[in-house]
């Protein structure tokens, strides 16, 4: 009899215990940003203090703090441009920065609750406030499909996705190669055109960069009626897109 209720008893831990350890936390945030509702929120990677310019100066804890990111933002590993970036942000919203640090070049930088990275903050209001039409980023899977502009050049194993976004309605673009010159760049083979591309369109391009030195062009009329020209080359300190005007 008394192996009975001792067999019983054991059996009654076991199952509480089972029960005790299938419980976990709920780590989904409630966010106004799809891409962030649906990610695991972690933990920011210590932002460590050393005397190099890649490094975090400071932090601060900052939960509840809300800002609008747009989608083509690009989010880093680390409070720094010497970290390698993750990718973009993904989705337009409105996103939690859970904690701060500022590094050795004077940027702001903000973790994200949904654990996916750091983001500039200091360029998002640098960006807010510049008059700049167009935003060049890599392109994902997800967002290549939602391009209503398409370019796509000679197959290569070197070919490299990117796209562009207009801020605004943008008109007569164009996109080229450029040429070095003794006088800045050129406009040199033209790649694509189009009439129109109305704000929040994408143009998505599948090009290669034949070294650091190439460059891509992309012209337009901005809604003012204004002639602009840019160009698009790699970093060479972190690969990442730059677009600066000429």
């Amino acid at each position: 009899m008394r192996m009975k209720h001792w067999a019983a008893a054991l059996l009654s831990t076991l199952i509480l215990s089972s029960c005790a350890v299938g419980r976990l936390p709920d780590t989904t945030e409630t966010q106004t940003s799809t891409a962030e509702s649906t990610s695991a929120t972690t933990t920011p990677p210590p932002a460590t203090t050393t005397t190099t310019s890649t490094s975090a100066t400071t932090t601060a804890s900052t939960e509840g703090n809300l800002r609008q990111i747009p989608l083509e933002t690009p989010v880093f590993s680390e409070p720094n441009y010497d970290g390698f970036s993750t990718g973009i942000v993904g989705e337009d919203g409105v996103y939690t920065i859970t904690e701060t640090a500022v590094d050795d070049e004077g940027n702001l930088w903000g973790w994200l609750k949904s654990g996916i990275g750091w983001v500039d903050l200091t360029a998002l209001d640098a960006q807010a406030a510049a008059d700049i039409p167009v935003a060049v980023f890599y392109a994902e899977d997800a967002l290549w499909s939602r391009a209503q502009h398409v370019y796509q050049g000679e197959p290569s194993e070197y070919a490299v996705r990117i796209m562009f976004r207009a801020r605004e309605d943008l008109s007569g673009v164009v996109f080229s190669l450029l040429e070095q010159t003794e006088a800045g760049y050129a406009t040199g083979q033209i790649l694509y055109t189009a009439e129109k591309i109305a704000e929040g369109e994408f143009l998505a391009a599948e090009i290669v960069f034949f070294g650091d030195m190439t460059a891509y062009g992309f012209s337009l009329a901005d809604k003012e009626g204004r002639e602009r020209t840019f160009a698009v080359t790699v970093s060479g300190r972190n690969g990442m897109l730059l677009l600066s005007e000429y």
